[in-house]
């Protein structure tokens, strides 16, 4: 079962979605992974981004990033050499109790070598 687009859009309803390339990045995980993946959160506009407490610069306002229930799969899949294998970086799990942040964008600091798990 793959990812749809309708999971992905604004909660608030104003249209905007993920990119292509990251949609398309998710479902190869979500094959990859063999299990489904539930998306909490996917692209968000400002005003909805601000209303749920997002960081002010959050991939998700690029549609460049997908909060998604925490199963115990999920974060099994989350080693550093599945993530490096889709190109992928993540929220440090100890922060991210309630969900797994997934992005296709590097954080600031990052660098060929560093880890791809990154504090909020």
């Amino acid at each position: 079962m793959s990812i749809t687009w309708r999971e992905t859009v604004c909660k608030c309803g104003c249209g905007l979605n993920i990119t292509t390339a990251f949609f398309n990045l998710i479902n190869d995980v979500r094959e990859d992974l063999g299990k489904p993946m539930i998306v909490l959160s996917g692209a968000r506009c400002y005003e909805h981004n601000a209303k749920v407490g997002g960081a002010k610069h959050s991939a998700h306002l690029e549609g460049m990033a997908c909060d998604f229930e925490r199963t115990p799969a999920l974060e099994k899949w989350c080693t550093e050499a599945n993530l490096e294998k889709f190109g992928l970086f993540m929220e440090d799990l100890h922060y991210t109790t309630q969900w797994i942040h997934l992005t296709s964008r590097p954080y600031t600091s990052w660098k060929l070598g560093m880890s791809r798990v990154f504090k909020p």
